[in-house]
């Protein structure tokens, strides 16, 4: 309810009132509201009286004069006491009795129990303190009068256990066990939405990842941003996102020729003819089974064929066989794309004329010294981009720059690109681009993944054992798996340096955190698959008859707890674009489950308790199923 001083001894400042005989006052006077009269008294300082305003009126009379404020609080003629605030600090009326309740109607609404807490646009929090009967506000937002906006909810007495103010701004909601155990009956009864969000008009993203070269095998450093950015994909997904996966595959260029002239000096030696490897060309030994390949299907067609139609041809080659190789890995990696992407097909789109001429028309193009530059300076980069070079030939900024304009023309909302840390310097000019484009920067997010370093134990390992040669993401699985190699490549901030232990990865015991995770979920398959045998006779029912209420051992509500903030991490890591937070949540829930079933048998001769500690182990089961999922690795019914 809202209340004007019609004299202007409030110069005019709007009281909210908040609760009977509870006052919040950002003036010195404290006022006190009188139900039965519908009348709001007030103290008035300066002229020692206090003043009283009719609700019913609107008019404004002084109900007590020549009265003496003492320690800033006074008496009314019917004994009430009206009291100062001062600091804009909230006050109490003291009745000499308990603390009148909340029953007073503000804007509207009407207050009845302690459990009301008012949320404002603002993201102050107002509440009912039950020590008291009044309202407090977050700390250093007291005594202020600003409620034009605000919305209210009920927190149920069966759902809410209790609210403490923390200090340094915060208050603390203790959710209830009956909260607890109806979050668990709601995974339960829908497990596979279990931490998903709907939304309605979802943001359509997209994420470009990996986009290697097809000049050689996935690498360890390929492999981690396979892992990040596929399971970023599936984290976004399930937080209400709709996301596609790209592949920008650079199949044209300088690196293609070399790549074709080195596949040519591999395929001539196999027949015994002598032949080079171009100084910056490719050596690993990967390129003699693409020349045997090549030899298998052409023979020697090739090897008294003219130079730059036989290099033509072994680019195109070799080129289409390292890709089928790439494919087959990140099917392998569980690891699929919605798009790939050909430079080479794009290039022949004309896309990247009208990219530039657009541009050009907006002025942000120059030509100068023989070349063509981008003018990214007035877009906050540290210096100009040429476009194409003095010889005619574009640099690679310029189908990038053309190849973001199409991803925003396909009807993206938000562009997500994975680089590695070579592309650091990158994100300045392709930001400036994008602006220049005429598209929001935050629309644009670059992501850089950084490098991991290969041990063995504390054996550091080398990854390029000689010219050409690297450790490959095909080796990294042969080794590992494909769970370890996932989860470890996941595990860290994608800011953070990776020091990657295969002999840990490799290792069945709890120091594995992957193995620890996943033991979880193949020891609750243990637990169910034990259970004719260890309860014979028993008949478990459906999970919503389960008496979860019989859940209220500590170690089972902590449990219960991390149950429940599933969804949070769930959305929190797809906001954070972090994979790595689910990595920890479910770290945090194995330990969590393994000391809950150290503590406590789930099996026994109480058939009840058995039925709900079986629904604790199904939602754990489920949540932890759901995790794994979501970073690409599998959920293990045995270990």
């Amino acid at each position: 309810m809202s209340f004007v001083d019609k004299t202007g001894l409030l110069a005019g400042s709007e009281l909210e009132l908040l609760g009977d005989g509870s006052v919040l006052a950002e003036w010195a006077e404290g006022p006190v509201w009188l139900p039965e009269q519908a009348a709001l008294r007030y103290s008035d300082i300066p002229g020692n009286r206090i003043l009283q305003w009719s609700a019913a009126t609107g008019l404004v009379s002084v109900y007590r004069e020549g009265v003496e404020f003492t320690n800033g609080r006074t008496t009314g003629l019917e004994g009430e006491v009206i009291q100062c605030s001062h600091g804009n600090r909230w006050v109490e009326v003291d009745r000499g009795d308990e603390p009148a309740p909340l029953v007073s109607d503000w804007h509207g609404r009407r207050f009845n129990s302690p459990n009301d807490v008012i949320v404002k646009s603002d993201g102050t929090i107002w509440f009912s303190d039950p020590s008291y009967g009044i309202f407090r506000g977050r700390e250093g937002h007291p005594g202020r009068l600003e409620y034009r906006d605000h919305w209210v909810f009920r927190l149920d007495p069966v759902t809410c256990e209790k609210i403490e103010v923390a200090g340094g701004g915060f208050i603390n909601i203790f959710l209830s066990p009956g909260a607890l155990h109806a979050q668990l009956a709601a995974l339960l009864a829908e497990p596979a939405r279990y931490g998903a969000t709907r939304r309605s008009g979802a943001p359509r993203v997209l994420i470009e990842f990996v986009s290697a070269n097809p000049t050689g095998p996935l690498t360890v450093a390929h492999g981690r941003q396979a892992a990040v950015g596929d399971s970023l994909a599936r984290i976004m997904e399930a937080a209400g996102f709709v996301v596609a996966r790209e592949y920008y595959l650079n199949d044209l260029g300088k690196q293609i020729r070399l790549l074709g002239a080195s596949a040519l000096a591999r395929y001539l030696e196999l027949f015994g003819r002598k032949a080079e490897v171009p100084e910056d060309g490719y050596r690993g030994g990967y390129m003699r089974g693409v020349a045997a390949r090549a030899k298998e299907r052409e023979g020697g067609r090739w090897l008294d064929a003219p130079g730059e139609e036989a290099v033509a041809f072994f680019s195109k080659f070799a080129a289409e066989d390292i890709l089928k190789g790439i494919v087959a890995d990140l099917d392998e990696f569980r690891v699929r794309f919605d798009h790939w992407t050909s430079e080479a097909e794009f290039s022949a789109t004309g896309k990247i004329e009208r990219c530039m001429e657009f541009l050009r028309g907006k002025g942000l193009i120059r030509d100068r010294e023989g070349a063509v530059w981008f003018e990214s300076t007035r877009f906050g980069d540290d210096k100009d981009r040429v476009l194409v070079k003095g010889d005619g030939s574009r640099t690679y900024f310029a189908p990038d720059i053309a190849y973001h304009r199409d991803k925003f023309e396909r009807g993206f909302d938000r562009v997500i690109d994975l680089w590695g840390p070579d592309h650091h310097g990158y994100i300045p000019r392709m930001s400036a681009a994008i602006r220049a484009l005429g598209h929001d920067e935050g629309r644009f997010t670059p992501i850089i993944v950084q490098l991991t370093t290969l041990f063995r134990g504390k054996e550091k390992l080398s990854m390029s054992t000689r010219a050409g040669e690297f450790v490959t993401l095909r080796e990294v699985i042969d080794e590992v798996g494909v769970d370890a190699a996932r989860y470890f490549f996941a595990r860290m901030r994608t800011d953070s340096h990776l020091n990657f232990d295969l002999a840990l990865a490799a290792k069945r015991s709890n120091d594995n955190p992957v193995y620890y995770v996943q033991y979880v979920h193949a020891r609750i398959c243990s637990i169910f698959k034990r259970l004719p045998e260890k309860l014979p006779g028993f008949s478990l029912p459906p999970w919503r008859e389960a008496p979860l209420s019989l859940l209220r051992e500590k170690e089972e509500l902590d449990l219960l707890r991390f149950i429940s903030d599933y969804p949070h991490a769930v959305s929190k890591a797809a906001e954070a674009l972090e994979p790595n937070m689910i990595c920890n949540y479910l770290e945090g829930l194995a330990a969590e489950f393994h000391r809950c079933y150290t503590e406590h048998t789930v099996i026994s001769a109480d058939a009840h308790l058995t039925a709900a500690r079986l629904a604790l182990a199904e939602g754990v089961r489920s949540v932890v199923r759901s995790g794994l999922g979501l970073l690409g690795v599998s959920a293990p019914d045995r270990m």
